[in-house]
């Protein structure tokens, strides 16, 4: 009665630390019970080790969990990064995405290999709705993505193109919205991609993604500001409009 059971898996590298970040594999649970990924480094020492996760939920919900410790070292030289990094474009979106982000992590800031990273992420087709999952995770996945080689110095007009794309994309397919601004939810789309836009625009003193900080008391968030359309285009008429106009849509909507 509890069939068909779905399947996930994640990993935690820094699983001994009292906040530890979770990754996981897939946008949702899949009805495969096994999966071919990359890992990245583990940070735990000795052995740099990190924790592998598997989650099985039953149609009822019942989810179960097992997990086990492995030593990932990290690639020894640049051959074996730029043969991963080759590898890339030739793997399934969700896999190309995780690993392209495990790389860039541990990339040397504003180096070429980040551009040939982002250039392997596209040509697997992350930004392609038929081979992606158009789901708010994959979405958030991506916008960490783009964040993370924002970062880490590559902030070029490509990239933004990209950033602008992902965030029509959100809006036109209902991810921004009351649900995802007025709550701590692990689907809040607008926070992602206002981090992203941070990057890009540090000057935003009052930005978006810092007013919809869930980390911060209630008291203690800035009061909402909104802009008007007009004052947006006077000030940033054509790389950034979408970016004020995605910022003054999601104040109007935690007021309203």
């Amino acid at each position: 009665d509890d069939i068909p059971l779905t399947y996930q898996f994640a990993y935690s590298r820094d699983w001994t630390s009292e906040n530890p970040d979770t990754t996981y594999m897939f946008a949702e649970y899949h009805l495969r019970s096994f999966t071919q990924t990359f890992l990245p480094p583990g940070v735990v020492m000795p052995g740099y080790r990190l924790r592998v996760m598997g989650y099985v939920k039953t149609s009822f919900g019942a989810v179960s969990t097992a997990s086990v410790e492995l030593s990932v070292t990290p690639p020894s030289g640049s051959e074996a990064r730029q043969n991963v990094i080759r590898m890339i474009s030739d793997m399934d979106v969700e896999t190309a995405l995780l690993l392209a982000t495990m790389i860039v992590q541990d990339a040397m800031p504003n180096s070429l290999e980040l551009q040939q990273i982002f250039n392997a992420v596209l040509a697997a087709g992350i930004m392609n709705t038929t081979a992606a999952p158009d789901t708010m995770i994959m979405v958030i996945r991506i916008s960490v993505f783009f964040e993370t080689l924002c970062r880490k110095g590559l902030k070029t007009q490509q990239l933004f193109n990209q950033l602008q794309a992902l965030s029509n994309r959100s809006i036109n397919s209902g991810y921004v919205t009351p649900d995802t601004t007025a709550s701590n939810r692990p689907d809040d789309v607008a926070t992602a991609l206002f981090k992203c836009f941070d990057c890009f625009i540090p000057e935003a003193n009052a930005s978006g993604s810092r007013r919809l900080s869930r980390n911060q008391p209630r008291s203690s968030r800035p009061q909402p500001r909104i802009r008007s359309l007009q004052a947006v285009q006077d000030i940033r008429v054509m790389d950034l409009q979408h970016y004020h106009l995605m910022e003054a849509r999601a104040e109007e909507l935690k007021i309203s």
